[in-house]
C-alpha cells in the first residue's frame, strides 16, 4: 500500500500543530476519550472488513467488470489494513505515553530539560499519529463510496444485458412462427 503525498502533508500538518498546542495536561485528560474513539474506529473497520465483497452474484457481470471490483476492494483492505495497524499504534501511544515520558525523562537521555523535550517528541508524534487515522479513515469511506457506485454502475449493465438477452429471444422465437390465417378465415358466416 502506497501512502499518499496528501496524507503525508496533512499528518505533518497534525504532527506540527500537536507540537505547539498539546500538552501533557491534554494527553492525560483525554486518554480515555482518545481510547473510545479509536475503538469506534477500528470496530467500523473490521466490521468492513468482515464484510468481504460485497457482491453475491456473479452470474451477470463481465469479466473485466469483476476484474475493476476486485481490484477496488483489494486496494479497500488493503486501506483498511493499514488503517487497523495506525490505531493499534495509536492505542498503544495513548495508554503508554505516560510511560514513554519517564523512560525518557533520565537526565543522561535529552538533558536537563528532558521531560519538556520528551514530551514535545511525543505530542509530535502522537499528533501525526491521529491525524493519519483520521485522514486514513475518511480515505477508506472515499474508498468504499467508490466501491458502491462501482456495484450501481455494473448493476445497471447487467440488468440492461440480462433484458436485452431476455428481448432477443422473444424476438427469434416469434420470428419462427409464421403467421397462419385460420383455413375458414374470410368466408362468410351467417
Amino acid at each position: 500500500m502506497n501512502i499518499k503525498v496528501s496524507h503525508l502533508v496533512v499528518s505533518l500538518c497534525g504532527a506540527a500543530l500537536s507540537f505547539y498546542v498539546a500538552t501533557p495536561d491534554f494527553w492525560n485528560a483525554s486518554k480515555g476519550s482518545l481510547l473510545i474513539v479509536l475503538s469506534v474506529i477500528a470496530a467500523g473497520g473490521l466490521v468492513r472488513l468482515a464484510r468481504g465483497l460485497p457482491f453475491t452474484s456473479f452470474d451477470q457481470m463481465e469479466l473485466d467488470e469483476a476484474r475493476k471490483i476486485s481490484a477496488a476492494v483489494s486496494k479497500s483492505v488493503a486501506g483498511l489494513r493499514m488503517l487497523i495497524i495506525a490505531i493499534l499504534l495509536a492505542m498503544a501511544f495513548t495508554i503508554f505515553v505516560d510511560s514513554l515520558v519517564l523512560k525518557l525523562s533520565k537526565p543522561s537521555v535529552l538533558g536537563e530539560n528532558s521531560t519538556q523535550y520528551s514530551w514535545k517528541i511525543l505530542s509530535t508524534l502522537g499528533g501525526g499519529l491521529f491525524t493519519y487515522i483520521f485522514v486514513r479513515f475518511f480515505a477508506v469511506i472515499n474508498g468504499d463510496v467508490g466501491i458502491v457506485e462501482l456495484q450501481t454502475e455494473f448493476l445497471e449493465k447487467s440488468v440492461a444485458r440480462r433484458k436485452a438477452e431476455v428481448f432477443e429471444k422473444t424476438v427469434q422465437s416469434n420470428s419462427k412462427e409464421i403467421v397462419k390465417n385460420p383455413d375458414d378465415y374470410g368466408k362468410l358466416i351467417q
